[in-house]
């Protein structure tokens, strides 16, 4: 105890520390603090991320959506399997407001007689 001054011995609170052992105290070690900047840099792209979804989902809801009756015209097998299941492609085409309008759409183990379209 002679080794040191009396005033580290009986300093009264509040005590000064440094910076750094103030931010060990407050977020641990160095692999724990770079932990913690991982953690906020992926917050940022959580947060942003959920932001967008969010508007977007508010922005889809609002829209007006019409319905048609469309037909497919051609139901094609790909050759192809998703996890030992066959996929389809159909070629189907329909007409909204005088124009028409045709596409493909593809699905897996099932063949689809009737599709409903819904379009903005």
């Amino acid at each position: 105890m002679d080794n040191y001054p009396d005033r580290y011995l009986y300093d009264e609170p509040p005590r000064e520390i440094d910076l750094f052992t103030q931010s060990t105290i407050i977020f641990g070690e160095m692999l724990n603090q770079i932990g913690w900047v991982f953690l906020g840099f992926g917050m940022i792209f959580f947060w942003v991320g959920e932001a967008v979804s969010g508007f977007e989902n508010i922005l889809i809801n609002t829209k007006r959506w019409e319905k048609t009756e469309g037909t497919i015209d051609q139901v094609l097998g790909t050759n192809s399997t998703i996890n030992e299941v066959d996929v389809f492609q159909y070629n189907y085409s329909f007409k909204l407001n005088g124009k028409i309008y045709a596409g493909q759409s593809f699905t897996t183990g099932k063949l689809l007689s009737r599709v409903r379209i819904a379009l903005n």
